[in-house]
Order: C-alpha cells, then sequence, then structure tokens
C-alpha cells in the first residue's frame, strides 16, 4: 500500500480499504472478499472460484459416503477451479478422514465395514497414514481401541519375544516398572542437663541427642525400563534388570491409569504397575484377548 493512496469502503465489510500497488491484491485485508479496487473481470474469477470450492466440498461427501468412482473424476477436475494450492488441497482431505472417523468411533466400536472403508478412502484422496496420524495424533490408539472394542486385534509381523504354540503378539509398547519408594527424615530431640561454671554464668550443657527416622511419606520411583508385550495369552515385560510375565488366566484384576497399567495377579503378592504412553490402548488389548480366552 502507498502511504497517500486513496481508500474506498469495502461493499461487503464497510471498512476502507487502501488501493494496492498490485492490481492482483484485489481482496479486502479485513474480510477477504473482493475490496473496493477489483475490476469486473477480478470479481467474477473470485466468484467462480468460490462456487468452484463449494462443488469441491461437496463432491468430497459425495466420495466419503460411497460414490467413488464417479465423485473421484470430477474431483479431480474441479481441483485446479479452486484455486487451492497442494497443502491447502491436503487439508480439506484430512478434515474429511478425520469427520469420517470420527462418526465411525461415535460408539467406541469400529466395525469391519467402517474399517475397510477409511482404509480405502486415504489413499483415494491422496493421503497418506502417516499424514493423518501426524495431524491427528490421537487418531491411530483411537481406531485400534475401538477395533479391539469389535473384536479384531492388531498383530506383529515380526515378534521381538519367544512364543508359545498358539500365542499372537498384538503389540509391543516401550514401559517403565515402578516401585514405590518410602520417603523418611530424621527428627531429633536432646535430653541432659545444664551444669553453671563459676561466676560467670556460663553454663555447660551435659546430655545426647536423640532422634528417629520418621516416615513422611512415599513416592514413584522406576525400577527398570523395557518393552511391554501384549500376546493373545499374556503380557510380558522385558526390562534390562526383571523380566515378569503375567497371564492372562491368573488376571484377577487390571487398573487403568493415563499414563500406565497395574497387574493383579494371582501369584504375585505385590501388583506390577508399568507406566506407558497409551495405558487405553493397551487394556483394551488386553481386554479383548481375555475375552477370547474365555
Amino acid at each position: 500500500m502507498w502511504p497517500f493512496s486513496p481508500k474506498a469502503p469495502c461493499t461487503h465489510c464497510g471498512r476502507n480499504v487502501s488501493k494496492p500497488k498490485d492490481e492482483g491484491k484485489y481482496l479486502c485485508p479485513h474480510c477477504g472478499e473482493p475490496g473496493p479496487w477489483a475490476s469486473p473481470e477480478q470479481v467474477h474469477a473470485w466468484e467462480g472460484a468460490r462456487e468452484a470450492r463449494r462443488e469441491y466440498a461437496g463432491l468430497m461427501k459425495q466420495l466419503v459416503s460411497g460414490d467413488s468412482t464417479t465423485a473421484l473424476a470430477l474431483l479431480r477436475e474441479t481441483a485446479p477451479r479452486t484455486w487451492y494450492t497442494q497443502a491447502e488441497l491436503e487439508q480439506a482431505a484430512l478434515r474429511e478422514i478425520n469427520g469420517f472417523a470420527e462418526g465411525a468411533l461415535a460408539d467406541k466400536v469400529l466395525s469391519e465395514e467402517e474399517e475397510l472403508r477409511l482404509g480405502e478412502l486415504v489413499p483415494l484422496l491422496g493421503l497418506s497414514w502417516q499424514s493423518v496420524v501426524s495431524t491427528y495424533p490421537n487418531l491411530a490408539d483411537r481406531l485400534i481401541i475401538a477395533s479391539a472394542n469389535a473384536g479384531r486385534l492388531p498383530t506383529v509381523s515380526n515378534p521381538t519375544i519367544l512364543l508359545k504354540d498358539g500365542e499372537v503378539l498384538h503389540a509391543q509398547y516401550p514401559a517403565s516398572l515402578m516401585k514405590e519408594v518410602t520417603q523418611r527424615e530424621w527428627r531429633a530431640g536432646t535430653a541432659g542437663v545444664s551444669v553453671p561454671l563459676g561466676r560467670t554464668g556460663v553454663r555447660f550443657r551435659v546430655g545426647a541427642i536423640r532422634g528417629q527416622s520418621v516416615v513422611v511419606g512415599t513416592e514413584m520411583q522406576v525400577a527398570d525400563t523395557g518393552v511391554l508385550s501384549i500376546t493373545s495369552k499374556r503380557a510380558l515385560f522385558a526390562g534390562a534388570r526383571k523380566t515378569l510375565e503375567m497371564q492372562y488366566a491368573k488376571l484377577a484384576n487390571l487398573n487403568v491409569y493415563t499414563d500406565g497399567v497395574q497387574f493383579h495377579v494371582t501369584n504375585r503378592q505385590t501388583a506390577p504397575l508399568f507406566t506407558v504412553r497409551n495405558a487405553e490402548v493397551v487394556a483394551a488389548i488386553i481386554n479383548a484377548a481375555t475375552q477370547r480366552l474365555g
């Protein structure tokens, strides 16, 4: 903008807009609509792009609803007329994928049909699962949980632990084994007599310091770090110092926290507690696996 360029009110928002030095920058900086300095040709072209964007949004919804062949061809034809950049086209596709996923996850159960459709839509819209997950970080965990709630469990193709006959490895996650540590402090007291020395007023104290160690609380500390493997029959923690096995047949209860899981097993006096990033995923897989065991 020139410092003393003429101004005119925007026909859309009414605010004064300075005449741009570059004629191509004709949109109002306040409302984003064609400003007072836009030519009729520019207004016509901009309105055509806006109409193309509406058409593009409708075709995206049509594609997601199931009409893949017709909508996909029209979508590719319409894209250049929207004036969207490649990044904006990708963001529009990501929003549509997330909308479909949110609808499928509303009941916290992902049907096989919904899972297959979601798997088809990602490449159809020119996306990768990496871009979807990086944009919506919690979506992958929620899909695994909803799939486990429906009775379908993931499978690790290259297990890093020795499996028993008929055992399947479903997931592996970094984990830390926690331990409860007692906090103590020393509380001291004194005992003795005070003896005066001559006429100076100075007193000499005879006695001893007595005290005791007092428990003031507890805190959780990391006892070991390793990998928590979730199989079809057990949970196995392989750490640098310890290896713990929790068989589902002996699992009495499972406490789930925001960042950890605690196994109450009938043959153990203490319930091992593990911190893990996706504790709800671990719990959902274990729950589905134990139901399969009957």
